[in-house]
């Protein structure tokens, strides 16, 4: 169990234990889930410890990217959606677009691909 150390007579209350200094300012028997708590409040370690390791969450898994559509403009022109999202031809005129922004690209001048 870590011993902390804060102001002689201090008390503190973590997770529903109270926690009360002597008057040395030595707290004695603390929970390891409860020293953080106390450090932010003010408290220094006295005994060595070590936090507990903490298992982090799976990263989450990366959503699949929509199927694009190809369309042909002039080479290098820019277009916008009305929400938006940028499209720019590349040298040859392609463009890799968002199935719902299909239309909106075919309507402003591309054509099929």
């Amino acid at each position: 169990m870590p011993t902390l150390k804060a102001l002689p007579c201090s008390q503190f209350a973590v997770g529903g234990r109270r926690y009360i200094a002597d008057r040395d300012g030595v707290i004695a028997n603390v929970d390891p889930d409860h020293v953080g708590a106390l450090l932010n409040s003010g408290c220094i370690v006295v005994e060595p410890w070590q936090a507990p390791v903490q298992q982090s969450a799976p990263p989450p898994s990366p959503r699949p990217e929509p199927p694009k559509v190809k369309v042909r403009a002039r080479p290098h022109a820019v277009f916008a959606t009305p929400e938006g999202r940028r499209y720019t031809a590349d040298a040859e005129g392609i463009i890799l677009a968002a199935p719902e922004h299909h239309g909106i690209l075919l309507r402003a001048g591309c054509t099929r691909v």
